[in-house]
């Protein structure tokens, strides 16, 4: 429920106008606890086991609420007292004296360890009925034992419910289940459901005017239902996405647009997220192609070339040749040439044919010198070896 202006201007006022105890405590000598630093407190008073006995005092928002010393210090959790409608501080509170909105709403759930009020969560389940509740349970659901109130219509328990639950912030849904003469009111805010507790706790409907009969509330279980489950998940995602955008919001104008432009960046790598269409390559392809073509063009005409240019060369070494041999010189060497070629292609025969140990082994058997033999095994190591 957001504050008015009129609630934003005034101070808050006093609930009572002195300390508001239980019990009274003893601190003499014999029964203080130096280890925990507490008195023996001795017997309390007690109307029978579980009776709730109804409260004396109760918040009125539309009368209490105003500023306090602690808020305009900055704290920003609410007074249990406050709450309880017990608080003798008013204005000088050191916590605020107001009901939870969206903005509180949005901070605390930067401290989840910590209820509205300041108090510890609990990190055990079984205890988180009770109290601040579980950390490990983000639960906005509280249970209401109606007791004899459930001797009345269904419709009638639900709107004295929502007439007296409504002031501490909007409600979501509220489930009488008469049978068992219980109900269960689920708030859209955390923050307005734990104010909502501490507030209806022992306190009687305004509308019951009949069976007298005091609220016992706590903590609901969770809901096993899978679509309550995935109700409570997607509302979680999208409290966590507005108290991120919220944060976002009040960065400096540099700063929330570097924010912005990192969050479009982890986007756009998102699996499967399509951020423009795939550019058209085939022009690309194309460019290659015709690349490729003028290359092996140009590979062919550098072969071409180099193949020319030995010709060339080799023309140019016969006509050195010729040029500083005589007549005579050069019929001898042309007769060279011709018995080593001859040579070489009857070593390449033998060596394919009969074996060339054998013939080696038995130079003479072919009619040839020892010198051929000689010239036959250089010229064959050579072959071998090239």
């Amino acid at each position: 429920m957001e504050s008015t202006a009129l609630e934003e201007d005034r101070p808050a006022r006093r609930q009572v106008t002195e300390v508001v105890t239980t019990h009274a405590s003893s601190h003499d000598m014999m029964t203080y606890n130096i280890w925990t630093h507490r008195g023996y407190r001795g017997n309390t008073r007690r109307e029978g086991r579980g009776k709730i006995i109804k409260s004396d005092y109760r918040c009125h928002s539309a009368l209490d609420c105003g500023w306090t010393r602690g808020e305009k210090a900055g704290n920003r959790f609410i007074c249990l007292y406050f709450a309880r409608g017990l608080c003798h501080h008013g204005s000088s509170c050191n916590y605020v004296h107001r009901v939870p909105d969206a903005d509180f709403e949005l901070y605390h759930r930067t401290q989840p360890q910590y209820d509205i009020f300041g108090r510890d969560r609990s990190l055990d389940i079984d205890a988180s009925t009770k109290g601040a509740g579980s950390l490990n349970r983000d639960c906005t659901t509280l249970y209401l034992y109606l007791g004899a109130l459930a001797s009345l219509p269904d419709e009638t328990v639900e709107k004295m419910v929502r007439d007296d639950f409504e002031e501490w912030g909007e409600i979501e849904e509220i489930n009488i289940v008469s049978k068992k003469a219980v109900g269960f009111v689920r708030y859209i805010l955390r923050s307005a459901s734990e104010f909502a507790k501490a507030a209806m706790h022992q306190q009687q409907l305004r509308g019951d005017t009949t069976t007298g009969t005091v609220l016992d509330i706590r903590w609901a279980h969770d809901d096993p239902n899978p679509v309550a489950i995935a109700r409570v998940k997607a509302k979680q995602e999208k409290m966590l996405a507005d108290a991120y955008m919220a944060a976002i919001e009040r960065l400096p104008a540099e700063e929330r647009a570097a924010k912005l432009q990192e969050i479009a960046l982890s986007q756009a790598h998102t699996k499967d997220a399509v951020t423009s269409a795939y550019p058209n390559t085939s022009h690309q392809y194309e460019m290659i192609g015709h690349h490729d073509a003028r290359t092996g063009e140009e590979e062919g005409n550098h072969e071409d070339a180099i193949e020319e240019k030995e010709d060339a060369s080799a023309s140019e070494e016969e006509d050195d040749i010729n040029r500083y041999l005589s007549p005579d010189e050069l019929e001898e060497t042309d007769a060279m040439h011709t018995t080593t070629a001859a040579v070489i292609g009857d070593a390449k025969k033998r060596k394919v044919g009969d074996g060339y140990e054998n013939h080696h082994a038995s130079p003479k058997s072919n009619g040839q010198s020892e010198g051929q033999d000689l010239l036959l095994g250089g010229i064959l190591a050579n072959y071998e070896s090239d």
